[in-house]
């Protein structure tokens, strides 16, 4: 582990742009994103962040953190174009209902925490794991059973709310945004 801020300030130096974090926070500097992190985990769990576990960057940011109250979760920051606010509570308690009936996934453990440039970030439980094979049987197995689960449960989850305009279908293009600022030009 180490300390919180380190973290963010790597995470940040970690490739040659800052799209994604400009796009999340508004910002790319290390300090005013730690006060943001900082911020969210006191206002929704009520203990600040002390130290990171890990830090992750495509569509959007990730970052395990170990709470001052000794609990680890995983704070995801959202960009604003791809789910609204609305849509993220909504998923949120889709997800923590399925947490209910069993399904492995991290349980959500706030309602997301709004960003003022119209991101927001979730605040989830740390589920430590391991990355398996893909390639490997057994893996691939194990995958196609938890889908199955999956689609199993969240049959009765019918609501439109949830549609994403970015992946709805469109003329030209398989895909009519790139979600990863890295395969695109700019």
């Amino acid at each position: 582990m180490q300390e919180f801020d380190e973290l963010v300030a790597e995470s940040v130096a970690r490739l040659d742009h800052t799209l994604i974090e400009q796009s999340v926070f508004g910002a790319d500097d290390p300090a005013l994103i730690v006060q943001f992190l900082r911020s969210a985990c006191l206002q929704a769990l009520g203990s600040p962040p002390m130290a990171g576990l890990f830090a992750a960057k495509n569509i959007g940011l990730s970052y395990g953190l170990q709470l001052a109250d000794g609990r680890r979760v995983v704070v995801k920051g959202h960009q604003p174009w791809v789910r609204s606010l609305v849509q993220a509570r909504l998923a949120g308690k889709i997800q923590a209902e399925l947490c209910e009936a069993g399904f492995p996934a991290p349980r959500p453990l706030a309602d997301p925490v709004p960003i003022s440039n119209g991101g927001h970030l979730t605040i989830e439980e740390y589920k430590p794991g391991e990355l398996g094979d893909a390639h490997s049987p057994s893996v691939r197995r194990e995958m196609a059973e938890r889908l199955a689960d999956l689609i199993r449960l969240a049959q009765q989850f019918t609501s439109t709310d949830l549609t994403v305009p970015w992946l709805a279908p469109a003329e030209g293009p398989l895909w009519p945004r790139a979600h990863n600022y890295l395969l695109t030009s700019h």
